[in-house]
């Protein structure tokens, strides 16, 4: 028949083929003695098993008309779909995802896309056949417009902003007109390829070809440009970032990556097995990992250098059932009859639990400490309502183009949005009648936030990187520059003190001089790990790290290389810390449970620490010799009580009060659940504010104001 019997790669690998009498093709085998078998439905061409080299067998089903209507893996169905009589696809069903359904209208054209809540986006379509209105379930429209040649010109989105569209007469975008009246341009070459991208507030990207149309470089507007080689059949070998630092990459005959290099001097070489599965990688700096994969093709063990292995199991449905640990700590998976996870449960048995709605969305969390939270959506799949496991609930509002306009948060408390014409949030009214308002650029950056209380304003240079944040209510700014490769080279705090950054030619932080001369260098391993760390007075830090990465020596010297303190580590198959010797061979072993939680640490020569938990992680008592310190947590996984101290939680879970030996202390936050006072128990008041932009601005106590300019 002329068929192919077998294929040799450039590696060597052979790939079988069988037939039967009608030239189906029959068997799939590699030089790995994996074989992949099928079957088909009499004399068609329809295969209605796939026999897998693992053994298990994929059952495809058919409908009169010859459609595929369901796909069968072991007991499970991981596929099905429904057909109209004229052919045209009713409704699409896959495993851990939700189904859709569909309708058409009179010329095939697609008229309803929903799922099986009956939650429907809409289209509809003019003469022409383009798409002009589509509805979304919340009932917000977008508009599509064409010219004579059927380009689209503009879309106007359910809040009733316009971006339009112009282009060349080769019909490529020349100009794209956000609702702001933000332009983006684009030029072309003669090969129709971009070589030019102007942003709405001028900046300009350029872009570079070799004679085959692969991008070489690629400018920025501050005048940086990345560059790209590529071997004779498109490989990329080498990459040059912004800062210069080069990237170098190999290849074997089939185009698989098989070694990369970087500035730092780190190489990297991978293997893979027949299948193009990686099966190893191997660094210079003694770093490395073996795959394992079963039949299929499945990840079943991960193993490190120093032995450590990771063993995953699956599903027939090739879902993942279970990653167990290498000291044998397994965490399973279980999935409900549409495939979403519905139950994790940990190694020591305590489990988090799942529900879902039939757009396949999460209704209920359990948590392993017994606590419920419940979710609701809104058609667009944003989420409505959340229910704490303390019965408490937020709510939350949005507009027709799925934007989020209002929170309201458990004590009462409402939090609206407004937005500009491009989407950005341009007003956040809070409960206190206190309004946030933000102003941006051309590109969406932001220029100003404020309140009526304090206002920050934010300059940027031509390339759009930050150059100053200024606090005209506090006559307080910084200032930032930068260096050639693009890095944060100087920084001026609000009392004109310069802090400068140096970079080494990987353009990792080397030092960081402050005012005064004060400088702290940092040296790094090909790997980009911190080797050493040498503050202004001399002491120097040294890192060591195995094999995976873990610190197993970190020593400290003065400035002329005396000791001064020192610590080695060693660490259990899982990673946890199980030891650490001070220099003077002083001992700490730490033991885990089940769960990976830290149960005891014994000190060398005195009484050992002990932890107890709760299913689900919550410490329940810690013990240092006869002396025992109880905790209590409440459904929400607060902690209630701990020894002799007592809190308590607003609705929002804030620690409003303590109570201990000493009295109590008070804790105020404002409608953001930002902490603005404390009253100790001797009724002294420490207060605090914020700047519009979240972050703590100032803090005022007994001994004045401290201000915070970040």
């Amino acid at each position: 028949m002329g068929l192919p019997v077998s294929i040799t790669d450039p590696l060597g690998n052979k790939t079988e083929m069988a037939y039967d009498s009608q030239g189906r093709l029959i068997s799939l085998g590699n030089s790995a003695g994996r074989t992949t078998r099928f079957e088909y439905l009499k004399d068609t061409l329809f295969r209605t098993a796939i026999i897998r080299p693992d053994g298990s067998k994929q059952i495809n089903q058919y409908d009169g008309q010859m459609n595929l209507t369901e796909v069968r893996r072991g007991n499970q169905t991981i596929f099905q779909q429904t057909y109209y009589p004229d052919g045209a696809i009713r409704s699409t069903k896959e495993l851990g995802n939700p189904e859709e359904r569909y309708t058409y209208d009179q010329a095939g054209r697609l008229s309803t896309r929903g799922n099986a809540l009956g939650q429907q986006t809409r289209f509809e379509y003019d003469p022409q056949g383009n798409l002009v209105r589509m509805t979304n379930p919340l009932g917000g429209v977008t508009l599509f417009k064409y010219d004579k040649q059927k380009q689209l010109i503009g879309i106007t989105d359910p809040a009733k902003g316009t971006t339009r569209y112009e282009y060349n007469p080769e019909g490529l975008l020349l100009r794209a007109v956000d609702p702001a009246e933000g332009v983006k341009a684009f030029q072309y070459d003669a090969m129709g390829r971009i070589v030019e991208t102007t942003s709405p507030s001028g900046q300009k990207t350029r872009y570079e070809y070799d004679r085959l149309g692969r991008n070489t470089r690629k400018g920025f507007p501050d005048g940086r440009s990345e560059r790209f080689a590529y071997d004779r059949v498109g490989n990329l070998i080498e990459w040059i970032n912004t800062q210069g630092a080069k990237q170098h990459f190999e290849y074997d005959a089939l185009g698989q990556a098989i070694k990369e290099k970087s500035a730092a001097g780190l190489e990297i070489s991978y293997g893979y097995d027949i299948g193009g599965n990686l099966v190893s990688w191997r660094d210079n700096a003694g770093g490395g990992e073996d795959f394992t994969y079963d039949g299929v093709g499945r990840l079943t063990e991960l193993k490190a250098l120093t032995g450590s292995t990771i063993r995953y199991s699956y599903d027939s449905s090739d879902r993942l059932a279970s990653v167990t640990s290498p000291l044998g700590r397994a965490k399973r998976f279980s999935y409900n009859q549409a495939g979403n996870l519905s139950e994790v449960i940990e190694p020591e048995g305590s489990s988090a639990r799942y529900t879902f709605d039939y757009a396949g969305r999460a209704t209920s969390i359990k948590h392993p400490s017994g606590g419920e939270t419940r979710l609701t959506y809104d058609p667009l799949g944003n989420v409505l309502a959340s229910l704490d496991p303390l019965g408490q609930t937020t709510k939350r509002t949005f507009d027709s183009a799925g934007r989020l306009r209002t929170v309201s948060l458990p004590q009462g408390h409402t939090i609206s949005y407004n937005y500009d014409p491009k989407g950005l949030v341009i007003e956040k009214a809070l409960p206190d009648k206190k309004k946030i308002l933000y102003r941006y650029d051309r590109d969406g950056n932001p220029l100003q936030i404020e309140d009526r209380a304090m206002m920050i304003r934010f300059g940027r240079d031509a390339a759009g990187r930050l150059t100053k944040v200024d606090y005209p209510h506090l006559k307080k700014f910084l200032a930032y520059e930068y260096n050639a490769a693009g890095l944060i080279s100087k920084v001026v705090d609000p009392e004109g003190r310069a802090t400068l950054y140096e970079y080494d030619p990987a353009n990792r932080l080397k030092s960081i001089k402050g005012d005064g001369g004060k400088t702290f260098g940092f040296t790094y391993d090909p790997k980009d790990r911190l080797r050493s760390l040498t503050y202004p007075n001399g002491i120097r830090g040294d890192w060591e790290y195995d094999a995976e990465n873990r610190v197993v020596r970190l020593a400290y010297a003065d400035a002329k290389g005396a000791p001064l303190l020192g610590w080695r580590y060693r660490y259990d198959s899982d990673g946890n810390r199980i030891e650490k010797i001070d220099q003077k061979g002083r001992r700490i072993r730490y033991r885990y449970d089940q769960a990976g939680q830290l149960i005891e640490e014994s000190p060398e020569g005195e009484d050992p620490i002990r932890f107890s938990y709760s299913p689900g992680g919550n410490r329940v008592k810690k013990e240092v010799g006869k002396e025992t310190t109880t905790y209590r947590v409440g459904r929400g996984d607060q902690i209630v009580q701990s020894g002799a101290e007592t809190l308590v939680y607003d609705n929002q879970g804030n620690v409003i009060e303590t109570k201990g030996l000493q009295g109590a202390r008070r804790f105020f936050y404002d409608p953001e659940n930002r902490m603005i006072k404390v009253i100790a128990p001797d009724k002294t008041e420490i207060t605090y504010g914020y700047a519009p932009t979240g972050e703590r601005a100032w803090r005022k106590d007994a001994s004045g104001l401290t201000l915070f300019i970040t």
